[in-house]
């Protein structure tokens, strides 16, 4: 097997990073996600500089293994071929729906120039094929390092150790309450569950390799006295109760985390490998079986049965439409380019254009991975991830029956178990779609095969010619016949020796080759990431520093954020994310501008630049396209803008967020639209305002000066017609607002017990006046030379129409001692609100009420007035009112 290698390094590191991997969310994170990739290629590179070719025999030695490793070695080569730019007959010929797509969202492409990809995610597929190799690397290197029992037992127990501290840190999460699930470290509670379904079948299977390891210790010493079987019982379970510990622990974990299939996929599997299990050379069966039933009883007993009927009820409730239409989406997605997909990593951007209904959730994945795999990269991807896992499991499973060893039954089992189960729950979910997750199933396939066949192959793997070579150097007298019949052995081992040397020496070079391009890659993603979160951090202190005091402030920051994403964009090109936040900076920072300016406008020429860069990138995302939309409209690009919003609209029709940016984008020039145009405006606005009617309502009325043209954009919906009132309150269109409320009665307010309702309160000030449809109310009574003082009570009598009116009354203060005046008002006795006076000259107090009809008394008194003596001259802080004015439905002309 050549010759002895310390790889302490490797093994340690690579149990290092199973420790920590789940931490940070599951390595969802891009930085972790990077930091996780790039550890696994150092660790590979690292195995490859400190060993010897001859060190790699023994898994070239392996015909099966080899295919395993060669069929992911060609997947994640397939997902680099997805990213390589192809002539555009190239791509027609390979997938005719990916040249339409391609036609219809990207310019260039129509007018026939420009090489494209595979992939219409590029920087997706890169990413995802970085994952893979990575866990290709775990894979390998596990098969590789794990050769011992000793290291075969440290990875299981680091596993079943990880998973049972994700366990108690998500039911410590909970606080013993039933109200939200176990998740741990990860975002989601089927992602953490999927862990924890690894974790729990690599414990149950050590648990049963324990259990009949003691069982063939018991049946070598059963005809000793009853004092050393008594002790053997003892050990059994001195040596057990840690992992029975440990394994109710994660089970309950799953328990807690209502994951239906996360709990389901994991029984299911350890009953059926546990079924053949019991059906080898195991004692005590009725006894172990029992042992476990006791162990679950006493969990569920112990506070899990709650958390057991919570999982029932969500069986009993399923409710799962939108995963259906995912699917059907997925598999329509695949129909579309069978052969090749649509590159690895872009079902979110490609899937809202085959959904078979809308839906307002992005779907990140199809919840299905087969289907995802089968739609992101094509039968020819898919064909390979399907022959690894049937060389895997066709050789593993026959091998594990026929195995005796307690070891390889048990955790082989465990092993098994852990990743069918996994793979079941693929089926419903996305648990793969993790990074830690990938690497756990990654770890325990390969453990899985050694455990199975570590001693299997140290009995029985064939000898290459080499060791023939060796042997016959050893020990020459086992040479038979003639100096002249051995020479040609000699020459032929010599040969043989040479070409598993050259072999094994290329072997390594590629190897060490594909290690160097993850670490770079790695690393390029990782730095990329810090510099888009230092970009975010500048952006979001920058939107805070929205005063005027802080607007130098505001530009600086922004000027460093954009300096940050255009750094991780010259180092990470084929990211579409850089020069996409790049774009948002310079939209924000022409929204801080003149809106006409010549500035401005170079500022949103720049967004727009940014934004059709990202485009190029990442040609199907419906949002990126909208943002281009947008900011080409604002630059003047009129052409370039109208293709951006067509095709955003066709390849996301049911995203809100791209509906609202286009309706926006449509009512901002709604006087220059076609009528065809202004009618799909109008469904935009109408079937987003019932679902986010603030958000239409606002840019509707901000972006269409004409009142009754919003009045007939907007649905009839009555919690958008209440906003819409509000806004024609809130711009003194009362005449517009009773017209709303006799299309719609059921906006109409309600009056109180008196007969009289204050609706709203605002004020003219400078040299606005009331409607000249305002009758007069009525003269004031009270005041002294027109003027209220203290003391004195201002009264005029109104008689006002049923329904809603508003007064119009204008006031004039005068300060006395710094103090303004403060005056209490009400109508038929109920207080009026007044705003406040702090400055000289006349303003006008509008009130808008309900009243049932008749004549009510308007009543004003002064609360603070008094006489003061300032500069030797007295002054006297008052009041005066000038005439009331009503304005209701009926005074209309």
């Amino acid at each position: 097997m050549g010759s002895k290698i310390d790889d302490t390094l490797e093994w340690r590191g690579l149990l290092t990073l199973l420790a920590f991997a789940p931490l940070p969310s599951g390595a969802i994170p891009p930085v972790a996600q990077a930091l996780l990739t790039l550890v696994l290629f150092a660790l590979l590179a690292s195995w490859t500089i400190r060993h010897a070719p001859s060190a790699a025999w023994p898994w070239m030695a392996e015909a099966r293994l080899r295919i395993i490793l060669l069929c992911w070695a060609l997947a994640v080569a397939f997902a680099f071929f997805q990213v390589v730019p192809l002539p555009p007959k190239l791509v027609a010929a390979l997938s005719p729906s990916l040249a339409d797509l391609y036609a219809w969202t990207l310019p260039e492409y129509e007018q026939g120039g420009g090489w494209r990809a595979l992939s219409t995610t590029p920087g997706a597929t890169i990413q995802s094929g970085l994952l893979i190799g990575a866990c290709g690397a775990a894979f390998f290197l596990v098969t590789v390092l794990c050769r011992t029992r000793e290291r075969i037992l440290g990875l299981a127990l680091t596993v079943i150790l990880v998973g049972a501290g994700e366990a108690i840190y998500g039911l410590a999460q909970m606080g013993g309450s039933l109200n939200r699930p176990a998740s741990g470290t990860f975002v989601n509670r089927n992602h953490f569950s999927a862990l924890l379904t690894m974790a729990l079948c690599l414990g149950v299977g050590l648990l049963l390799a324990r259990w009949q390891g003691t069982d063939r210790v018991g049946d070598e010493g059963r005809e000793g006295a009853e004092a050393p079987e008594l002790g053997l019982k003892l050990d059994r379970w001195a040596r057990s109760s840690p992992l029975v510990v440990v394994s109710l622990t994660i089970l309950a974990g799953t328990i807690f985390s209502f994951s239906r299939m996360g709990l389901s996929a994991p029984i299911v599997m350890l009953g059926l490998f546990g079924l053949f299990w019991l059906l080898g050379p195991v004692s005590r069966r009725v006894r172990l079986v029992g042992v476990g039933i006791v162990a679950v009883i006493m969990l569920l007993m112990g506070g899990a049965w709650p958390a057991l009927g919570v999982v029932a009820e969500r069986f009993q409730t399923l409710e799962d439409s939108y995963r259906v239409a995912a699917w059907e989406g997925t598999y329509a997605l695949f129909r579309s380019s069978p052969i090749i997909g649509t590159g690895l990593g872009g079902l979110v951007d490609n899937l809202p254009r085959f959904l078979p209904v809308p839906f307002q959730e992005i779907f990140d994945h199809s919840h299905n991975e087969p289907l995802e795999i089968l739609a992101e990269g094509g039968l020819v991807y898919a064909g390979l991830f399907g022959i690894g896992l049937l060389v895997y499991f066709g050789t593993l499973i026959p091998t594990w029956f026929s195995r005796r060893d307690p070891l390889a039954r048990g955790l082989g089992l465990g092993c098994l178990a852990g990743a069918t189960a996994v793979f079941l729950h693929s089926l419903v979910e996305f648990p793969l779609r993790m990074p830690a997750n990938a690497l756990y199933l990654s770890v325990i396939m390969g453990l899985g095969w050694e455990v199975v066949f570590s001693v299997r192959r140290a009995a029985s793997l064939v000898r290459p010619v080499e060791s023939l070579w060796v042997e016959r150097q050893a020990h020459p007298s086992r040479a038979s016949g003639s100096n002249d019949q051995a020479e040609p052995c000699r020459g032929l081992a010599q040969d043989a020796t040479d070409a598993i040397d050259a072999m094994t020496r290329s072997t390594r070079l590629v190897i060490f080759t594909v290690a160097l391009v993850g670490i770079g890659l790695s690393s390029v993603a990782g730095v990329a990431d810090l510099l888009d979160r230092s970009g975010d951090g500048f952006v979001t202190r920058a939107i805070n520093a929205t005063d005027a005091i802080n607007a130098t402030t505001q530009k600086t920051l922004l000027v460093q954020a954009s300096s940050a994403y255009q750094r991780a964009n010259q180092i990470e090109p084929w990211q579409p994310a850089h020069t996409f936040r790049l774009g948002r900076v310079y939209e924000i920072s022409a929204t801080t501008l003149p809106p006409l300016g010549e500035e401005t406008q170079k500022v949103w020429a720049a967004a727009a630049s940014s934004y059709r860069r990202a485009v190029h990138l990442h040609p199907a995302n419906a949002r990126v396209q909208a943002a281009l939309a947008w900011a080409a409209l604002q630059s003047g690009d009129l052409i370039g803008a109208r293709r951006a919003a067509q095709a955003s609209l066709k390849l996301a029709p049911g995203d809100q967020e791209v509906r609202f940016t286009l309706s926006r984008w449509y009512l901002m020039q709604w006087e220059a639209l076609n009528g065809e145009e202004q009618r799909l405006a109008a469904t935009l606005v109408r079937s987003g305002a019932r679902e986010q009617p603030e958000r239409y309502v606002e840019a509707t009325w901000q972006l269409v000066h004409d009142p009754k043209t919003v009045r007939k954009l907007l649905p009839i919906d009555l919690p958008v017609r209440r906003l819409l009132l509000d806004k024609l309150t809130e711009g003194q269109l009362f005449f517009d607002r009773w017209a709303e409320q006799a299309a719609y009665p059921g906006l109409r307010v309600s009056l109180s017990e008196n007969g009289l309702r204050i609706i709203s309160q605002g004020q003219m000030t400078g040299r606005q006046d009331p409607p000249s449809q305002a009758t007069a109310g009525g003269a004031w009574t009270g005041m002294v030379e027109g003027w209220l003082s203290a003391g004195l009570t201002a009264t005029v009598d109104l008689v006002l129409p049923p329904g809603e009116v508003v007064l119009y009354i204008p006031i004039l203060g005068e300060a006395a001692g710094g103090t303004w005046p403060i005056l209490n008002m009400t109508l038929g006795g109920q207080a009026l609100p007044l705003p406040a006076m702090n400055e000289p000259g006349w303003r006008t107090a509008l009130i808008l009420l309900a009243t049932k009809g008749g004549k009510f008394p308007l009543q004003v008194v002064l609360t603070n007035g008094t006489v003061l003596q300032e500069n030797g001259n007295f002054v006297e802080r008052r009041a005066t009112l000038g005439p009331v004015k009503v304005l209701s439905a009926s005074t209309r002309q």
